[in-house]
């Protein structure tokens, strides 16, 4: 066993090395408390946007956003491939919503019938 002397020896001759490790160690665990933190911040905002409440909000207002862009397009002055594809586009997103969601807000939509003034035809329907 050391005695107290042959440990004051060994702390005086080499400080500098000692003062070296306490120094590593002291970053060290500032580096392991910011990556608890930064673990702590990043579960409690995944766990926000992962609620089932909060996802169920955001596919209904996608789909909603999704159909009210067909239906856009649906009296947009375009060619008849766009409106095509525009619905085609709408039918597989509620496809994919319904299939990943069994409560999914797509399977309840209902169409709401509103009066507008027919659209004059684009340019390149009127040419077929």
């Amino acid at each position: 066993m050391a005695t107290d002397e042959e440990i004051e020896r060994f702390v005086t001759d080499n400080r500098e090395i000692i003062g070296r490790m306490m120094d590593s160690q002291r970053g060290n665990a500032r580096a392991a408390e910011l990556s608890r933190r930064s673990e702590e911040f990043f579960v409690s905002v995944y766990s926000m946007f992962a609620d089932p409440e909060v996802q169920r909000h955001f596919m209904a207002s996608g789909l909603e956003f999704i159909e009210g862009m067909k239906v856009l397009i649906g009296n947009a002055p375009v060619p008849g491939f766009v409106r095509t594809a525009a619905t085609d586009f709408g039918r597989s997103a509620r496809t994919m919503a319904c299939r990943a969601n069994k409560d999914c807000p797509a399977k309840a939509a209902r169409k709401i019938k509103i009066e507008t003034t027919p659209r004059a035809p684009a340019p390149e329907e009127t040419a077929e």
